[in-house]
């Protein structure tokens, strides 16, 4: 049934065809109110009483404030209309907050009243479910008309809308707006729900968050949420006294740390490892978005290793770049998952463990701070990892002092500051380090690096002492005797053409090693030219020509180009892992995977001894390969600024 009253602008919805009596009644009580728009002025003499605050707490039913609605003067009319809409709300009664939100859209004339209808638009289209739209409308408040229990209103719903969204710490900046409006009653809740929201976010999140020193309140709710998330033990207990040092008047001190949920270690919560995979197992990917088509790449590789050993068990995937990660992990318990692989994105692991996960957690990346529990595991083709090992395989074959090249950025620091700490335990010293930008610097930090610069200074400083000019050639430093490069193959040969012009006759040339960026690959002969004769460390699936798994990979997916095929690679591994986790977690086996020997350490994370191979160019393929006569017509390698995981290497 559908009642157009054109002359006042109010129309009224039924959803049935049969009503109860009492909806009947709230349809004719706010009818009363059209009458009530053409009052005489006998009729607002009567009036009725004082409305109580519009946005104040709601103590009655609807029913109750349609009937203060009907018999409202004017003065008092659009507050009553603001209660009984919102208690409308409340009830789930959407249709009928409509149509009064329609009349106090005509209504609102003062500033006041226009934010406050703004406001109440923006609770209705909460309710609605179209949190964008009410967003919006909240994020575009004027709160300075507002009296403060609208303003705590407004703050209220754009908390619980940016918490909807997953921007959590929008979220947690508005409740801390909230708070000098509510009575004692009500910051104590407040408390648990800042609280609670924090728990859900990524402890870098946090970190990153922080912008005050020290008694700042917006940083000590975030340091307390970190401690929270990664202290452990007797740690807990201390670091936490600390934070009450640091806080002495922080109003978190209400709520009793021990009684926090999200301490896998005080609530004893943690799974048990079954052997094999379980009866529903499900897989985060990001599986739409600019990764994709590396999704799609480890799907497949999880599906063929799936059927090629034969195993039993639901395998469901889940987009990780569609959900937000709490909403997804509320649907994998409804979904009763008893293991979770993944995610891949390193922020989207952090905002898993975040959330103390009751089952056991196979990541697809490693977080900067790992949670210590024994059924959460670690899996990830790190270049960081590899540096470290390649430290070890270069020191296995004697060499007493390599330069490492690596771009300027996060990521060439990282694997720099990897490879050193693994040179530094083995040998007590130190590895030449050197960072490059572009084109124009690279030969400049070439020449530092390998001491070409101070032979050119000597030679300079023997001619002044003699007096006359002295015929000869600076060459590199004699001492180092490896380089490791972390490059394409194309840039790794631009690299080397560099430093061969200074290379002295006289003494052997370093040995070359590349991490997996720099292997070209198979049917790549032009570009494996370029690095022909130095040593690539990588997996076994990209240097091992006789895997018979490839064809069938080829065949089936002949798309695939060397980084999806790593990324088939890894998926096939997660699987085998996931399968075995039993074993790999008690540490009594090993595991030959596509991506290296898999094992695992006592902290959940699974390392990988690389292959290495030596690259060779035939003869034909060097006659082919188009190489650069001058290498400073080359432009050289660009410093890293990429995206932190753009492949299973990144």
């Amino acid at each position: 049934m559908r009642d157009n009253n054109r002359g006042r602008g109010i129309t009224l919805y039924c959803q049935n065809k049969r009503h109860s009596l009492a909806h009947f009644i709230s349809l004719f009580l706010l009818s009363l109110l059209l009458a009530a728009c053409a009052s005489t002025p006998d009729s607002e003499q009567q009036g009725s009483a004082t409305p109580p605050s519009a946005f104040g707490k709601l103590t009655e039913k609807p029913e109750w404030y349609l009937q203060q609605l009907a018999k409202s003067d004017g003065a008092n009319r659009f507050n009553w209309e603001l209660l009984a809409a919102r208690s409308l709300l409340q009830s789930g009664d959407t249709q009928q907050a409509s149509a009064i939100n329609q009349q106090l859209s005509k209504e609102a004339i003062t500033p006041r009243k226009k934010q406050e209808q703004r406001l109440l638009e923006a609770m209705l289209q909460q309710k609605l479910g179209k949190t964008a739209e009410a967003l919006q409308l909240a994020s575009n408040l004027d709160l300075r008309p507002l009296d403060n229990d609208a303003t705590a209103a407004a703050y209220d719903v754009r908390a619980s809308l940016l918490a909807s969204k997953g921007d959590a710490i929008g979220a947690f900046n508005n409740l801390l707006l909230l708070e000098p409006y509510l009575n004692d009653a009500g910051k104590a809740d407040n408390h648990v729900r800042i609280r609670d929201l924090l728990l859900t976010v990524a402890p870098g999140t946090l970190r990153g968050a922080i912008s005050k020193p020290a008694p700042d309140v917006r940083t000590g709710w975030l340091e307390l949420a970190v401690l929270m998330q990664t202290a452990t033990g007797d740690g807990l207990a201390a670091q936490y006294q600390q934070w009450l040092q640091r806080y002495p008047d922080h109003p978190a001190q209400s709520l009793k740390l021990v009684a926090e949920p999200a301490k896998p270690d005080q609530s004893g919560s943690a799974s048990t490892v079954s052997a094999g995979l379980p009866a529903r197992t499900a897989v985060l990917l990001p599986l739409t978005g600019p990764l994709a088509a590396n999704s799609e790449a480890l799907r497949n590789g999880m599906l063929t290793a799936y059927k090629e050993a034969g195993m039993q068990g639901d395998l469901r995937f889940y987009d990780s770049n569609a959900t937000p990660i709490p909403a997804l992990y509320q649907q994998l318990q409804q979904d009763k998952a008893e293991l979770i692989i993944g995610p891949l994105l390193k922020d989207q692991v952090e905002a898993l463990l975040a959330l103390n996960p009751k089952v056991p957690v196979l990541a697809l990346n490693e977080p900067d701070g790992k949670m210590a529990r024994p059924d959460i595991f670690y899996y990830s083709l790190a270049p960081t990892a590899d540096a470290a090992e390649t430290a070890i395989h270069i020191k296995q074959e004697n060499h007493r002092l390599p330069l490492v090249l690596v771009p300027q950025g996060a990521q060439g620091q990282k694997i720099a500051d990897s490879f050193a700490a693994s040179w530094k335990q083995l040998t007590g010293s130190s590895p030449v380090i050197a960072r490059y930008s572009d084109r124009q610097s690279l030969q400049a930090v070439l020449r530092q690096a390998m001491g070409v610069d101070a032979s050119q200074q000597r030679i300079n400083e023997i001619q002044q002492s003699v007096g006359q000019k002295v015929f000869g050639q600076p060459f590199n430093r004699q001492d180092v005797d490896a380089i490791y490069v972390y490059a394409s193959p194309l840039e790794a040969g631009i690299i080397r053409s560099f430093i061969d012009i200074t290379q002295s006759p006289f003494v052997p040339a370093p040995t070359y090693y590349l991490n997996a960026k720099g292997n070209p690959g198979f049917n790549n002969s032009g570009v494996a030219q370029s690095v022909a004769g130095m040593q690539v460390g990588d997996m076994p699936w990209m240097t091992d020509t006789t895997q018979p798994l490839r064809d069938k990979v080829m065949a089936l997916w002949p798309q695939q180009n060397n980084d999806l095929m790593r990324f088939f690679a890894m998926g096939y591994d997660a699987l085998m892992i996931a399968n075995n986790l039993q074993p790999l977690s008690a540490q009594a086996q090993t595991l030959d995977g596509l991506t290296g020997r898999l094992s695992l350490d006592a902290q959940g994370t699974v390392h990988r001894q690389l292959n290495w191979h030596k690259i060779e160019a035939s003869p034909a393929d060097a006659k082919a390969a188009a190489t650069p006569a001058n290498p400073s017509d080359v432009k050289a390698p660009a410093a890293d600024n990429a995206p932190e995981v753009k492949s299973p290497q990144g």
